[in-house]
Order: C-alpha cells, then structure tokens, then sequence
C-alpha cells in the first residue's frame, strides 16, 4: 500500500478538531476556539492541522479510515511539521510543534522527544515567548545584540494569549521532559516576564493581568490570596516551578567526601521540602481539595506535587551509593509510602473516560509512583505491592490506549511483578532497583526481556530520579556511597 500523503477530507479534520478539544484542549489550551474553527482552512494554517492530526487520530474509533492508514497520515504529518518548522519560526509553527512534542512525548522518553523539546525551547527563545509585550511591562534592562522575532507587528487580545498561553504550555512540556530525561530544563522560568493565562471565559476581554512571579533561592513563592479564587492553571504554573527548583537540586552534584557540602545538601533538602508543603498548604481550600467536576488542570496540580515529593523522598531513602556524611532517611522512606498512596488514590478515583483527557505527563507520575513502589516491595519494606499497585498499572493500562509510553512503563513493572525467572531476578532487579537509570535506561537495558522494541545498549545515564554521576570513574574509590541503610540519626 502506498503511503498516504496531505491531509485528510474535510468532514475528518472537522471531526479531528472536535476530538482534539475535547481529548487535549482541557489540559493543552493553546488555541481560541472559536477563532481557531473560525479560520482553521485558510491559507497558511495547514501547519496547525497536521498537529491537530498527529495528536487526536489516537482518539479516533471509527473504522474509517484504517488503523494503517491513519498510521500513514500520522507518519506524514509528523515529516509536515519538522520541515516547516525547520525553515520558519512563527506563532503558527511553535504551536504546530507544540503539538509535535506532545505526540513525541506520548510515544515515550528517548530521542524523538528529546529533540522535539530543543526545537520547541528554541522557538520559544527567538520567539521571545517568555516575554510580555504589554505596554505594561518594560525591561529595566535590555541587550545590546538581539535578534528581532519573526512575528512583529501589533498583536491582537487573542494573539496576545495565544503567546502566552504557549509559553506556559511549553513550559509544563519542557518540565517533564527534563525530569523524565534526567537533564535540565530548556525554558528557565526566572526568567520569564509573562502574566498568568486568563481563564477562558476572558479570552477576549482586556481584563487586568496577574503577573507570574519567578521564586529565588531565598524566598518562597507567593502567597495564594485568600480573598480570591484564581484560575487552578495558575497555581499548577507554580507547581512547575517547584519541579524546577527541585529538579536543579537533585541534578547538582555533591562532593561526598565534604562533610560541609553533605550538610548543606540535608540542608537545601529539608528547606525544599518545607517550602513545597508551606506553598500548598497555603493554597485556596477549593484549590487543594477534592473537586465537584472533574478538571485537568486540579488534576495535573495535585499530580506534579505529588510527582515532587516521590523523587525527592526517594532519593533520600533509596539511593544507589552511600557516604559517611549522610544517611539514608526512613523518615523519607515513610513520607515516599505515603506519597504513593496519595497518588493511587487519585488514579482510582478517575474514570476510563477522564483517563482519557489527562496528558502523557500523567502516566509518567504513575510510573515514578509504581517504580518507588515496587523498589519499597523488592527492598523488603513492603509484603507485597498491594492493590495501590494494582491501582498504578491499571492506570497506566487505561492511559496506554492512547499514549503509548504508558504501556511502556506498564511493560517494565510487570517484568519485576511477574517474577517468572528466578534465576535472572537478582541481575533484574539490580537493574531495575538502580536508581541512577531512567525509564529510557531502563528500556535500552531491559527492552528485550520486557518486549519492548527498544535496543539493549547498556547506557551510563543519568536516573529517573536525576541523581547525577560525577566525572570520576564509578569504582575509583572517589565516588563513596551518598547512603547507608543504617537510619540512626535521621537526618530528615
């Protein structure tokens, strides 16, 4: 069969467009719709509909057309956007690989997402997304060599937030992409000069901005207003920034051998960790709690906070090497349970169709909260993996029907929970129990024994939890152990 080339007949793409703001929009809201519909066939703007099509053929159900041919439209349409985003640099092709990337990031971790992400960060910068072009706003400070963005000219209130609103899109993307990646984000966030995106219902009105705060080392971030019900979108922009912050701590190497880098590392731990619970405590109640109808964006919130704590106590309570300076933390380890509780809570109580309007960032929470699990259960700390395991990977089995690294992160635990091979199981769970590696490393050295197409190179990477290696050979006797599993003293 030929491969099918351009886009699909229009009563298609119409319906495509409807699956996409029904599937994706509620938690990747980058475009106005009515505007968006309004002009979606117009000259120069077939770019968008091949992102439109990459991303929502994977909620299509009927039988026309094909499996194989939607395939072929979706191969095609990827080719589409790379080309033309190659040579161009415009709103309009930022959002199509907007698009792009959350396709690749859906696929999974390793290099198509990666590089989907550098292209993306990239555009973001020459586009100067990360800056308000408000008259409001005015740069104290300015460079003496820049280049001028592509898009000029005066923007329109809905342009204007369609800027905005991308950027702050990216910037959930790039977050998760680095923590999945185990590298540092591509969009630093002290630096972006943005208000936070208007709810939908003032898309085009010119009501005030409320502006985004960068936090610092030696503050926090704002207070939530008690007196006011922002928008959940904004609190889960801050929730980003905390991946960031704590995501730069963890990849920030530690001579182990400094009793007083040691003790300022406990240090910036605890003051992390105390930082993350004062800012949501302080949160709206309406915020924090349960909520009536089901939202994307209350549930991504509470998921990158709960995605926060997982890494974080999991590095302090089982780590891959140890030190005489620092101690493993049981305190962490019970704080780390207790986590993955909160997240198989949360998982169980959505159903197949909300499922299906969460984001592939999603699924990767899960996979971090289940690989903790099941270390917590092969380290003897659990009797069995218990039905919060049970929740996770069906969760992730649910989720894999539309995004396929789901099912990736389902294929390597159910090769730790089947336990079929006694005789390669400790070299597994060696393996899979170092938290130095990430999913992609897990794949690259476990992907034949798990089903995964993926190659068996052996990758010396970084870990899931972004616990960088120092430059020093691994068995030099300059790299001591970080942990013991001695928890006297607990320093947390």
């Amino acid at each position: 069969m030929q491969p099918v080339t351009g886009l699909q007949p229009i009563p298609v793409i119409t319906k495509l467009v409807h699956l996409f703001f029904e599937h994706v929009y509620p938690w990747f809201p980058i475009f106005h719709r009515p505007s968006f519909e309004a002009m979606m066939f117009e000259p120069g703007r077939e770019i968008l509909l091949h992102g439109i099509l990459a991303t929502s053929f994977r909620f299509w159900i009927d039988a026309a057309p094909s499996i194989e041919q939607r395939k072929a439209y979706v191969k095609t349409a990827r080719e589409r956007i790379l080309l033309a985003t190659i040579d161009d640099c415009t709103l309009l092709s930022a959002q199509a690989l907007a698009l792009a990337a959350v396709d690749a990031l859906g696929q999974g971790t390793g290099p198509r997402a990666w590089n989907s992400m550098s292209l993306l960060a990239t555009a973001a910068k020459h586009l100067e997304l990360s800056k308000s072009q408000s008259l409001e706003f005015t740069e104290r400070s300015t460079p003496l060599v820049a280049n001028d963005p592509d898009d000029d000219g005066e923007l329109s209130i809905v342009q204007a937030e369609e800027r905005k609103r991308l950027l702050w899109a990216i910037c959930s993307l790039d977050r998760f992409s680095s923590v999945s990646h185990g590298q540092p984000g591509g969009i630093d966030m002290r630096n972006i000069r943005l208000p936070y995106p208007k709810s939908d219902d003032q898309w085009e009105q010119n009501s005030p901005d409320r502006w985004y705060q960068a936090p610092t080392v030696k503050t926090s971030f704002h207070e939530a207003d008690t007196g006011a019900s922002y928008d959940v979108w904004h609190h889960y922009i801050d929730a980003l920034a905390f991946v960031d912050r704590s995501n730069q701590f963890l990849i920030q190497p530690v001579n182990l051998m400094v009793s007083v880098q040691c003790q300022e590392w406990q240090s910036n731990f605890r003051r992390l960790d105390t930082s993350l619970s004062s800012w949501f405590n302080a949160l709206p109640a309406q915020v924090r709690e349960p909520q009536t109808m089901f939202r994307p964006a209350w549930v991504m919130l509470q998921a990158t906070v709960y995605l926060i704590r997982t890494r974080m106590y999991t590095v302090a309570a089982f780590p891959s090497t140890t030190s005489p300076y620092v101690k493993a933390s049981t305190a962490a380890r019970l704080r780390c349970r207790d986590t993955i509780t909160h997240v198989a809570a949360l998982v169980q109580s959505l159903s197949p169709g909300y499922l299906d309007c969460l984001p592939p960032m999603f699924a990767f929470v899960l996979w971090v909260a289940a690989r903790s699990l099941a270390i917590l259960w092969t380290t003897h700390h659990e009797s069995t993996p218990g039905p919060d395991m049970d929740a996770l990977l069906n969760g992730l089995r649910q989720m894999a029907i539309r995004w396929p690294c789901a099912q990736r992160y389902a294929d390597l635990l159910q090769l730790i929970m089947d336990d079929t091979d006694a005789e390669a199981r400790p070299k597994l769970l060696e393996i899979f129990n170092d938290t130095r590696r990430t999913a992609y490393g897990l794949e690259k050295k476990l992907g034949k024994i798990a089903g995964s197409p993926s190659a068996s190179q052996d990758l010396f990477s970084f870990d899931f939890l972004d616990m960088p290696f120092l430059d020093n050979d691994i068995n030099d006797g300059s790299w001591l152990p970080l942990f013991s599993d001695n928890a006297v003293n607990d320093w947390l």
